[in-house]
């Protein structure tokens, strides 16, 4: 495209024609001459000398981009001891403006002549490439002039062929065609079905974009013209500029759409944005540019999009990996084809116009074929996505019908025990008691954990520890009331420094967490590293009851579990911001069945856990003492006294 040939004298020596074969390389009998005027007739071509012709080292003659009308000159002759027919296959599906004339020695016989106004129907052979017959008697020499005028590439490869090698190529360029045709036209069709199962604009974008590919491959072979629009010349000599523009039009959109620039990168997205708007800026720039030089530009144009494109997926896979990959190479294969190309256009070398158009319709193809790939493995991301959060949700929902028949388990257990304290009196009246504020929260984190789509590690945790807790406390209760024992909680037998105060204040804090933050309540604690020597059971029991109190009483502000040192021994210690209590109610409230001021108020307080709080500190060596303060809240301390029992 960019060649700037080499030029030596021309050779007046005619070609000569073999009797079966074709000739593909004319060097160096075929010559060329610039008319800029583009005036100059044929009559004036046959008096020029000899040495006012040049001719190109090339196989092929290029002469870059230029608006002059060239003049090519091949002196032939029949080696033949017979007649002969002989096609001439001029490898370009359209030009400018061509004629293509045998000069003989007795007359001149115009072979071929096409212009920007003539229809496919025109041209004597119905063929996707210029192609003319000529027909040469034994011995005879002539000339074939060819004088053309592109607006775009100057090549023009020239080939004599004979009918049967004429056949052949046609028969191997249609193969090739078929197979670069079929590989788009699968993907185009996965691109439909994926568009109708997903309804997603990628699927879509890819098809616009596929499809802009093929019609420009289909252009550049020829096939448009001859059956998509035969009988509109001027705008196939023009429709090599829109349908590049297109192709980068539609690689931007695609690019747009497939990596979600405009939610992950927006500079990139602001650069496909003006990519698309100079697509329709070039086509209309026609009117005011001359198209052979438009075309040149739209060439650069299309090159540096490629490279844009290629820089940004690998941007986006540097985010993002394995996504973005076939994008990626995709497009590496454009760049790589392009510079390929320019390369040997730019060094010289003699490189064939069709083994360049099959450099660019194979990097196209390739290229289509890396973007369906694409996009079929973001359908299998999406799949696999969507499976993962089936699974996961068919976990959540599993996990939540175990805590849910647990809680109706446990419900159920609690109401038998509920009913047995209208018969086993006060065992199982403290039973219920302890029961009903432990199972309120976690009826509380239950709910909460179901109605969230991915519960949380902490809270099924949480969960788990106040099961444990409540299943402990009934089985407890329970075989206290079948066995008649009064309150088997105190008979237990401790173990020295075996209970973790820390996981105490823990256990509690997770089973009222909830319900404190329904309350816009702030809940903290202190940790400590002590142990004691008092079952785990009962501690849980009496903090329970404390915690329970001062949440249930508490409209703002906060509440605060601990333990402090106090003489030497621990002290667990619950302070809150409730409405408080006078002296005499402290007196009151730890009475059975009695109930403070703020406390009646609450109908489903029945007096009962302050005093159950006291019977088992003083059952376990405890001591629980409360300083409040009316208005300002209350402090609860179970301290911790040596034992008095041998």
């Amino acid at each position: 495209m960019f060649v700037i040939p080499s030029f030596q004298a021309a050779d007046s020596e005619p070609l000569p024609i073999p009797t079966d074969t074709p000739v593909r390389d004319l060097r160096p009998h075929l010559q060329y001459f610039f008319d800029p005027s583009g005036t100059l007739t044929l009559s004036q071509m046959q008096t020029k000398a000899a040495d006012e012709f040049l001719t190109t080292e090339t196989r092929e003659p290029t002469f870059s981009h230029t608006n002059d009308t060239i003049w090519l000159r091949l002196p032939i002759r029949n080696s033949a001891n017979r007649n002969i027919q002989r096609i001439l296959l001029i490898e370009t599906n359209f030009m400018y403006e061509i004629e293509v004339i045998l000069d003989r020695a007795d007359q001149n016989e115009t072979l071929l002549f096409q212009d920007r106004a003539s229809r496919f129907s025109s041209r004597p052979i119905p063929h996707p490439n210029l192609v003319t017959r000529f027909s040469m008697a034994a011995d005879e020499t002539a000339i074939i002039w060819v004088r053309y005028r592109s607006q775009g590439d100057t090549a023009l490869p020239i080939k004599i062929e004979t009918e049967s090698s004429f056949l052949n190529v046609t028969h191997a360029n249609t193969a090739k065609y078929f197979i670069f045709y079929a590989v788009i036209i699968v993907f185009l069709s996965m691109s439909v079905i994926a568009f109708a199962q997903h309804r997603s604009f990628k699927f879509l974008a890819y098809f616009l974009y596929a499809s802009s590919v093929l019609v420009y491959v289909m252009h550049r072979d020829g096939f448009t013209f001859q059956y998509f629009w035969p009988n509109a010349p001027e705008f196939n000599n023009f429709a090599s500029l829109p349908l590049a523009s297109g192709i980068t039009f539609f690689a931007a959109l695609f690019t747009r759409t497939y990596l979600e620039t405009k939610q992950k990168y927006p500079v990139a997205d602001l650069i496909l944005q003006i990519i698309m708007v100079a697509a329709f800026l070039i086509v209309g720039a026609v009117i005011f540019v001359n198209e052979s030089d438009l075309k040149l530009y739209a060439y650069y144009y299309v090159a540096l999009s490629s490279f844009t494109f290629l820089a940004i997926g690998i941007g986006a896979w540097s985010r993002e990996g394995r996504r973005v990959l076939y994008f990626i190479l995709g497009w590496f294969g454009i760049v790589l084809s392009s510079v390929i190309v320019t390369g040997y256009a730019l060094t010289g070398y003699d490189i064939a116009r069709s083994t360049t158009l099959d450099f660019i319709r194979f990097a196209m193809v390739f290229d289509a074929s890396m973007m369906g790939m694409a996009v079929l493995d973001g359908i299998n991301i999406i799949r696999r996505e969507r499976d993962a959060s089936l699974r996961e949700k068919v976990d959540v929902l599993q996990t939540n019908i175990g805590l849910q028949d647990r809680l109706q388990a446990l419900e159920t257990r609690y109401a038998d025990v509920q009913q047995m304290a209208y018969d086993r009196g006060r065992v199982l009246a403290d039973a219920t008691h302890d029961l009903r504020q432990p199972l309120f929260s976690l009826r509380t984190s239950i709910q909460n954990t179901v109605s969230a789509s991915k519960p949380s590690k902490e809270g099924l945790e949480q969960i788990n520890n106040s099961f444990t807790y409540l299943e402990s406390l009934v089985d407890e209760y329970m075989a206290s009331a079948l066995s008649g024992t009064e309150n088997v909680a105190k008979k237990l037998s401790p173990t020295p420094g075996a209970t973790p105060l820390k996981l105490i204040i823990e256990s509690v804090t997770e089973m009222f967490a909830d319900e404190a933050r329904s309350k816009n309540i702030e809940l903290r604690t202190v940790a400590t590293s002590r142990t004691v020597d008092v079952p785990a059971f009962v501690l849980l029991r009496m903090m329970s009851n404390l915690v329970s109190n001062a949440v249930k009483y508490t409209s703002s502000g906060k509440v605060l579990i601990g333990c402090r040192s106090r003489d030497g021994r621990p002290s667990l210690e619950v302070y809150d911001t409730g409405p408080g209590l006078t002296e005499s109610e402290i007196d009151t409230v730890l009475q059975r069945y009695a109930r403070g001021v703020h406390q009646k108020s609450n109908s489903n307080n029945a007096g009962l856990g302050l005093n159950i709080v006291s019977e088992l500190a003083e059952a376990n060596d405890m001591a629980l003492q409360i300083e409040s303060t009316p208005g300002k809240g209350s402090a609860f301390r179970l301290r911790f006294l040596p034992p008095t029992r041998g």
